[in-house]
C-alpha cells in the first residue's frame, strides 16, 4: 500500500493518538504473511501496526513483550477498527 494512502494515514493518526508520539513509518513487505492475497487479490489496503521495542528480542529465544506495550497495541488496533468503521 502506498505510504500516502488514506488507510496508512488512518493507521498513523490512530498510532499518534494512542501512543502520544509520531509513529515511525517504514515501508516493508511481510515475509511470511498472506498480505498479497488481500492487497492484490481483493484490492484492500495493508498496513502493519507492530508492538515491539528493542528490548523485546523479536524472534529470539528470549522474545518477550511488556504488558503496557501489549495493552497499547490492543488500544491501537481498537482505534484503527473504530476509525475505519466510521469512514
Amino acid at each position: 500500500t502506498a505510504m500516502d494512502s488514506p488507510f496508512v494515514g488512518l493507521v498513523r493518526k490512530t498510532a499518534r493518538d494512542v501512543y502520544g508520539v509520531e509513529p515511525l513509518l517504514v515501508p516493508n513487505m511481510a515475509g511470511s504473511g498472506p498480505m498479497y492475497l488481500f492487497s492484490h487479490g481483493l484490492g484492500l489496503p495493508i498496513a502493519s501496526a507492530g508492538v515491539d521495542a528493542p528490548v523485546n528480542n523479536l524472534h529470539a529465544t528470549t522474545e518477550n513483550i511488556r504488558l503496557e506495550d501489549y495493552r497499547k497495541g490492543i488500544l491501537h488496533l481498537a482505534a484503527i477498527l473504530d476509525a475505519f468503521g466510521a469512514r
